[in-house]
């Protein structure tokens, strides 16, 4: 074999090796302050709230404080009649959200009064990098929230999970938070109780945090294009690599033709 052929072969298994090597990845704990964006679920009118909740239906669009994202959020697989509703903590809502400098909003899925207990979906119509929200369950007690993240393509990129504690004192609730080396199209929020609720899961979101990707729109296959969040090889990667690309050399070494 040639000294080119040889080379060459090297930079294709190369090549494709470090292709193979640039998996997604799901990284979590984020915590709240880690964000660069935010959702107020108020927008949907906390200002006109009374104590009874207010019904939103199936889906609703909403835009970030900054401007630059966009969405929806909605029940994930809602049923006939299924609506989620807009909470209010300290209105009509009891719960241990943060109450500064006014009453948090909130996305309850409705699952004690009418609806069936389901998922939240969030969708955007920009790619992130990480979401996150404050999370507690309806009924008092442990909890067990996740967060899903997901592609363009609605493929599940990673979930990151966490136990928490449901009660009545404001400023104690669980923020769930993760990001992703890929970038995100879809948010899941999951939360499933201990507190004796007779349909699970039973659960509200609070303001929602956003890692907003850099000018990334789908392309023609429905994948993100250059993003913040697009993977690079990790160290543990390349640590990975080594011994691989050590043998390739090896093999190389030996197909030299002897010469002398």
């Amino acid at each position: 074999m040639s000294g080119t052929k040889r080379r060459f072969l090297l930079l294709a298994l190369f090549a494709m090796f470090l292709a193979g090597s640039c998996w997604a990845d799901v990284i979590g704990p984020v915590a709240a302050t880690a964000f660069n964006d935010s959702v107020d679920w108020c927008q949907f009118g906390c200002l006109t709230a009374t104590s009874t909740w207010t019904p939103l239906g199936t889906s609703q669009s909403w835009v970030a404080a900054g401007g630059i994202s966009t969405g929806t959020v909605g029940l994930a697989n809602p049923i006939g009649n299924d609506s989620m509703v807009l909470a209010v903590q300290d209105l009509n809502w009891t719960g241990n959200f943060p109450d500064i400098p006014s009453g948090m909003g909130l996305i309850y899925n409705n699952a004690c009064c009418g609806s069936s207990p389901d998922d939240i979906l969030i969708s955007f119509n920009q790619a992130e990098v990480g979401v996150g929200a404050y999370i507690q369950a309806d009924y008092p007690g442990d909890f067990t929230a996740t967060v899903s993240l997901f592609d363009a393509s609605m493929q599940l990129l990673g979930s990151y999970s966490t136990s928490g504690y449901s009660d009545n004192s404001p400023g104690g609730a669980l923020f769930i938070g993760a990001n992703s080396t890929d970038p995100v199209w879809y948010a899941l929020f999951d939360a499933i109780g201990t507190g004796g609720s007779s349909a699970e899961p039973d659960f509200a979101i609070g303001t929602m945090m956003l890692n907003n990707a850099v000018a990334c729109t789908p392309d023609d296959e429905g994948e993100g294009g250059s993003c913040a969040g697009d993977t690079v090889p990790e160290p543990a990667s390349w640590l990975l690599m080594a011994p691989v690309l050590l043998g390739l050399a090896v093999f190389a070494r030996r197909r030299l033709p002897l010469r002398g």
